[in-house]
């Protein structure tokens, strides 16, 4: 019965967490992004420079974020380049994590594969640790019509339905020029 109680709460909580999903448009002067807000999520302009940043509710003490910027730049990613910065990836990661007094546990590798509008996507991420709370972050770059979008993601690793919402976001995003 406890199993069955367990089960059903957590499917009662993935149901609300996508039970309201909002298409966003989001309009910047090199392009637009068409994006889905998960329930509860908020949106902000020009954070730090950046142009918008979706913040999740508080969970376990902390917020989830993601960000999308469109580049304006017509680019293809070459995954054999891609592959050769890998290295220089997971030594800037280490530097940083030397810097600030954080642990990498897991650098996630290259994966590129397609989403559901047709759009190549390429991610890139590391999961650390800092001040005893683990975190997954995750850089994506969308292939868009002949435009380049870019995505960061940071989640608390133990926040999963967050983490999926921003896989969803991703598997889901597409533009118009």
């Amino acid at each position: 019965m406890k199993t069955y109680l367990t089960i059903l709460l957590f499917v009662l909580c993935e149901f609300q967490a996508w039970g309201t999903v909002r298409e966003e448009v989001l309009k910047t002067d090199s392009g637009t992004i068409v994006v889905s807000r998960p329930n509860g999520w908020t949106i902000e302009e020009r954070v730090l420079g950046i142009p918008f940043v979706f913040f999740s509710p508080k969970v376990n003490g902390q917020r989830s974020n993601v960000s999308f910027t469109h580049t304006g730049q017509s680019l293809k990613l070459n995954d054999k380049a891609l592959l050769a910065d890998f290295k220089n990836y997971k030594l800037g990661k280490k530097q940083w994590a030397e810097k600030v007094g954080a642990k990498i546990l897991k650098v996630i590798p290259l994966k590129s594969f397609q989403n559901t509008h047709g759009h190549k996507v390429t991610q890139i991420g590391v999961s650390y640790k800092f001040k005893k709370k683990s975190y997954i972050e995750k850089s994506y770059y969308i292939e868009c019509g002949q435009k380049l979008l870019h995505s960061k993601a940071l989640t608390l690793q133990k926040n999963k339905t967050h983490h999926n919402l921003v896989e969803n976001m991703i598997k889901g995003i597409d533009c118009a020029q």
